[in-house]
């Protein structure tokens, strides 16, 4: 009885490290002005670094960041970049300011979090890839852009 028990809390204790995140190593890639300043990015599921993310499963990504230019509309974008090459991944609603936990116009000042939620396609070949997280603005100018490595794994088991 006792050494279910213990099995029990190993199991609930594992499944609730795996839903957990954690804040990552990120880099800012706005080659422009700074229109935000990154305070943090996390990934969910992550336990340690580069974080890995299975095929068929989704993937969250938040960004926190303080708002140094207004703007009035946002839409995210997010890239798979391999070998400095960055590979469009398709996003079903890319209007950030209504599917992305932000909300619009944003204000020189405040502080805001950006969430992204991608599912990993299935045919998503084992590999170390960098994810690249992009907001732009309405004069098509990237207000925000965030990259992190992850590692592309098969089917979780």
């Amino acid at each position: 009885m006792c050494l279910k028990y213990v099995f029990f809390v190993i199991a609930v204790v594992t499944t609730f490290s795996a839903a957990n995140g954690m804040r990552v190593t990120f880099e800012d890639c706005v080659t422009g002005e700074k229109m935000v300043s990154i305070n943090y990015a996390e990934i969910k599921p992550c336990n340690e670094e580069p974080c890995i993310v299975h095929s068929g499963q989704d993937a969250t990504v938040m960004i926190n960041f303080d708002a140094i230019q207004d703007a009035a509309t946002l839409t995210a974008s997010v890239f798979v970049v391999n070998e400095g090459r960055f590979y469009p991944f398709p996003l079903g609603m890319p209007n950030a300011c209504e599917n992305a936990g932000l909300t619009c116009p944003m204000t020189a000042g405040t502080t805001y979090t950006y969430e992204e939620t991608v599912t990993v396609p299935m045919y998503a070949r084992k590999m170390a890839v960098t994810l690249a997280f992009k907001l732009q603005n309405g004069k098509d100018e990237d207000y925000l852009c965030a990259m992190a490595p992850v590692i592309l794994s098969g089917k979780k088991v």
